[in-house]
């Protein structure tokens, strides 16, 4: 945890607007990190790269779509698991130690 938001912590003690916070700085990019992911240049390539073989299958949009959302739920969840456990903690014992 930064001193910065330590610091933001022991000032707002607030709960909904720290996590608000937390959730703000992450959120754009982990969307952009799924939309580089999903981009429909690596659907092409992998396409063309399977119709070399003997044995293919047909790659829809879905695949792709499907793998994006359970990454961005998985992000979401350890961020959201972060960002409550951070809210609880006490901001006196953490700048204590430093």
């Amino acid at each position: 945890m930064s001193i910065r938001l330590r610091i933001k912590k022991y000032k707002i003690n607030n709960i909904k607007i720290i996590i608000r916070t937390l959730w703000k700085d992450r959120f754009y990019s982990i969307i952009s990190v799924v939309g580089l992911a999903v981009s429909i240049s690596v659907v092409l390539l992998i396409t063309l790269w399977l119709q070399n073989f003997a044995y293919s299958i047909d790659l829809q949009w879905w695949f792709f779509g499907l793998a994006g959302i359970l990454a961005v739920g998985v992000a979401l969840l350890t961020v959201s698991f972060q960002s409550i456990r951070t809210a609880l903690a006490n901001p006196v014992k953490s700048l204590r130690n430093e």
